[in-house]
Formats: structure tokens, sequence, C-alpha cells
């Protein structure tokens, strides 16, 4: 069947408002359906307040979980550093109170040498064949 475009003006024209009562007669329903609880202003408000701090807000879930995250991989690192601080200093009290330990680092460690003293580095042959 091929209408005309006048025919095809009054065949939609004539159905849009039997559509738009089926739409309406539906979301009446579906409204009615909705608890009451929910229909109220103040409700709808703290729930939308919540889910924009939840999802959308600069400091929402996310972001919160990946800043613990690394808040207890810098205590963690903290901690590793507190005690590599509490190492070096009994290292440096027991080179300090012991001057032959003193001595014998400055000379293997930074190849010092006393007056009138000559030092021979002895570096091992590598075997590579």
């Amino acid at each position: 069947m091929i209408l005309s475009q006048d025919q095809r003006n009054t065949h939609f024209s004539s159905s849009f408002p039997y559509i738009f009562f089926i739409f309406s007669l539906n979301m009446k329903s579906l409204i009615e359906q909705i608890p009451p609880i929910f229909k109220n202003m103040y409700v709808l408000g703290t729930v939308f307040f919540i889910v924009w701090l939840m999802i959308f807000d600069s400091n929402d879930i996310l972001t919160q979980l990946s800043l613990r995250k690394k808040e207890a991989d810098l205590q963690q690192t903290q901690r590793y550093y507190q005690k590599q601080i509490e190492t070096v200093k009994t290292d440096r009290e027991a080179l300090f109170s012991n001057q032959d330990l003193l001595e014998r680092i400055a000379r293997e460690k930074y190849y010092m040498r006393a007056e009138g003293e000559d030092v021979y580095v002895m570096v091992p042959e590598s075997t590579d064949e």
C-alpha cells in the first residue's frame, strides 16, 4: 500500500496521540509501583548527594582506595629507611669508638695511607678463556 505525503502525515498524526496515551499509561503504572519513601524529595536529594560523592566527586571511592594503598606503601618505605638509619648510626658509633676499625676501613675502602707509607692495590687476574 503506497500512501501519499498527506496520507502519511494524517496517518502519523492520528496514531501519535494513541501511542502517547499508551506510553503515559505505562509511565503512570511504573510511577505507582515506586514506594512512597522514594517519592520524597529529601530522600531523592540525599540519594543523589551520596551517589555524587561516591562516584563523581574528586574524592570518590576509587581515589580514596588508591591513596590508602599509596599511604601504606610509603609507610612501609619509611619503616625500611628508619631501620637503615638505625643500622648506620650503630655502625658509625662503632667506627668512631674504635680507632683500629676506623684505620682499617680507611685503608681498605678509601685507600688512605699513613705518612711515609706506600699502598699497593692487588687486583686478582681474571681467568676468562
